[in-house]
């Protein structure tokens, strides 16, 4: 009985998995990688259209609040000012985020580059 407390489990050692005739060894993890980057560049890419979109959206608020007068700096009532400078903060947040989504958009495209250019078999099967 104290024998099944005090002895170390022994575990089978990793087998390393003989590859198909067909298939290179450490294919598998690149199809995970592959797989990987076209799920973050569309994320990126559905983020960055919904962004632009309230960004436009905000513009267009902004334009419709400001009015048309000559004089409508002078005359505008504080909550007006208030309004249009929420418009503006979201206007300018909004757009440094869509440079910041572009580059990483850029950057994860490079690396499906790099990717299909090591991996060749993959290129071949991946729809680009």
């Amino acid at each position: 009985m104290l024998d099944k407390f005090t002895k170390s489990k022994v575990e089978t050692p990793l087998k390393a998995q003989t590859p198909r005739p067909d298939q290179l060894p450490g294919l598998e993890d690149a199809w995970r990688i592959a797989y990987a980057i076209d799920n973050a560049l569309r994320a990126a890419e559905t983020e960055k259209r919904a962004l632009s979109d309230r960004v436009e959206d905000a513009t267009a608020w902004a334009a419709v609040s400001l009015g048309n007068g000559n004089d409508e700096y002078l005359e505008r009532e504080k909550v007006d000012t208030i309004h249009l400078n929420r418009f503006d903060a979201e206007i300018r947040d909004g757009s440094k985020y869509v440079i910041r989504l572009d580059q990483n958009i850029r950057y994860l495209r490079l690396l499906k580059s790099t990717l299909l250019t090591g991996f060749p078999e993959i290129a071949r099967n991946w729809v680009v």
